[in-house]
């Protein structure tokens, strides 16, 4: 029996555009609450649908008077803010593609290559960019390194440098009745280009086209039974795939979310509770780490959906206790989402170490070897993917498929009931004499003493043997980091080293952080956590 598995549908696709998709949620429910987003403690804003959708129309036909085509690429670089989709779908209403960027991520003198205009938020932003450009009146760009930019936009109504075009302004002189020509679309238009996370160091650059968007939320938000009385809240920024408002545009739900450092600090637990009694948060989208921090407060929620990171029974089976269900997601910004599992208090006792679901409806999915070839169910190989929303190709027009099958760049295996269980990633092993050793596997075994909090492995060069094997660890409330203790509870339920041709799994080193620092997708930045402990090593070692 062989490691492929495919799971039927009855749902129809959806064949819209999401401007259109946008226009209907604004016509069903044009006072329904759309978006709550929480600047600062005491800063809350929000826009109905209709709203959203008039204020869409207008930044549209603002962007085609500025002479933005069908085609063009316009930059999207701001944080979580109430307008966002606005300028977002405005941006694709007028025919052009969505480039959504992170500027901290990735090369700045290349992220801009292809847009026609730029949208900022703040100071910094701007100040980072006039590195690279020229700003004169009414906001013309001039640059050596992007000739093809025409012009910037500001969005922020605290800075407003003279010389950039406002936002607010451009739409102010925008009249409803004005006749502005936009754009016929087309549901296999690109509609966005979405950036990795950078968890790598190498972000990404994926076209979506409106159908791979609008069809890649439908299942999971079924598999919880979302519908449009429901209020999601979201830490994640919204131009990232884990952050974006699907449960809007698939069945009007209304999103919850704000300033991303902000809620996603453990000091402002009792504040994000009560954001969550206020809005009436019934669906929570939680980081993995921050499971074990649900506690009673007098809140309970309908679904809860997780993802990103490896998951533990113990931390699943606590946020059971405050949710009727929660639901693993596995995927990928090529992919979107992929897998899933719904677990109960009934299902959780099924639920098993490195367990990321099953197959969502239309998606096929198999475990090859290096050659390409179907291994045998409980082999461990490369995963692949095929469905009708995964993108086709990147921004450098690359293919990102073969023969339609997406290359996950994980390895795993599955089982014959269709569960998949990710091993870790291609590039995910420390090379140990001749060995291979398996990150996520020595994390796993670390996560079980009972003082670590978040554990995550990195290799360490050696002149020896080539890389050493380091657990960096940060410790629960109430527990002290113990080395030695650390060190004997590997050796006690590690495998030992006839197993592994006299090289262990255990760590080499053990280090202690008081916290990781985070990527701006909230994901731990191992290449940071790497850097330090290289230079930790060579101090302390």
């Amino acid at each position: 029996m062989t490691s492929y598995i495919h799971e039927p549908s009855r749902i129809p696709a959806v064949w819209q555009t999401i401007p259109e998709k946008l226009r209907c949620l604004a016509e069903e429910q044009p006072d329904k609450l759309a978006f709550v987003v929480y600047k600062e403690k005491h800063d809350r804003q929000q826009l109905t649908r209709k709203e959203v959708y008039d204020g869409t129309v207008k930044f549209a036909k603002a962007l085609v008077n500025l002479g933005v085509k069908k085609g063009d690429h316009v930059a999207l670089c701001i944080s979580n803010c109430v307008d966002l989709i606005i300028y977002d779908i405005g941006i694709i209403m007028a025919g052009a593609v969505s480039v959504r960027l992170n500027l901290n991520s990735g090369d700045f003198n290349v992220m801009f290559s292809g847009c026609k205009a730029v949208i900022f938020d703040s100071k910094d932003s701007l100040d980072k960019f006039c590195t690279i450009a020229q700003i004169s009146d009414n906001g013309k760009v001039t640059s050596e390194i992007y000739p093809e930019l025409k012009f910037v936009i500001n969005i922020s109504n605290t800075y407003c440098p003279s010389n950039v075009l406002s936002a607010t302004k451009l739409m102010l002189n925008i009249i409803d009745s004005e006749q502005v020509d936009l754009p016929s679309l087309d549901p296999e238009d690109v509609a966005f280009i979405c950036q990795t996370s950078g968890t790598t160091g190498r972000p990404k650059n994926i076209y979506h086209t409106h159908y791979n968007w609008l069809n890649c939320s439908v299942y999971i938000m079924n598999a919880s039974s979302i519908t449009s009385d429901d209020t999601m809240y979201n830490t994640r920024p919204m131009i990232y795939i884990g952050g974006y408002p699907f449960g809007f545009f698939t069945f009007g739900t209304t999103h919850v979310t704000g300033n991303v450092q902000m809620l996603n600090d453990i000091k402002n637990l009792e504040f994000i509770e009560s954001i969550w009694k206020k809005e009436g948060c019934n669906v929570l989208w939680l980081l993995p780490q921050h499971l074990q921090l649900l506690r009673d407060c007098g809140h309970r929620a309908k679904a809860i959906f997780t993802g990103g990171d490896m998951l533990t029974k113990e931390s699943l089976m606590h946020s059971l206790n405050f949710t009727e269900h929660i639901q693993i997601v596995y995927g990928s910004s090529e992919a979107t989402f992929l897998t899933s599992r719904v677990f109960t208090k009934k299902n959780i006792s099924e639920h098993l170490p490195k367990m990321i679901g099953r197959p969502f409806p239309d998606t096929e999915l198999k475990i090859v070897d290096d050659n390409g070839k179907t291994v045998n169910i409980g082999e461990v190989g490369n995963i692949q993917a095929r469905n009708k929303w995964i993108a086709k190709v990147n921004l450098s027009g690359d293919s990102t498929t073969t023969n339609g099958w997406l290359s996950m760049s994980d390895i795993g295996y599955m089982t014959p009931e269709g569960d998949v269980f990710l091993v870790g990633r291609n590039t995910d092993f420390i090379k140990k004499s001749t060995v291979k050793i398996p990150i996520r596997q020595v994390e796993e075994y670390v996560s079980h003493h009972p003082s670590v909090e978040d554990v995550v492995v990195v290799p360490i060069p050696d002149e020896k043997v080539g890389e050493q094997v380091c657990a960096c660890i940060t410790t629960r409330d109430n527990h002290e980091f113990n080395e030695d203790g650390l060190k004997k509870f590997c050796l006690e339920i590690m495998p030992q080293q006839s197993a592994f041709d006299f090289v262990t799994l255990q760590p080499d080193y053990f280090l202690h952080f008081t916290r990781f620092p985070l990527l701006s997708s909230q994901k731990f930045d191992r290449r940071a956590i790497k850097s330090t402990a290289i230079d930790l090593v060579e101090t302390k070692y």
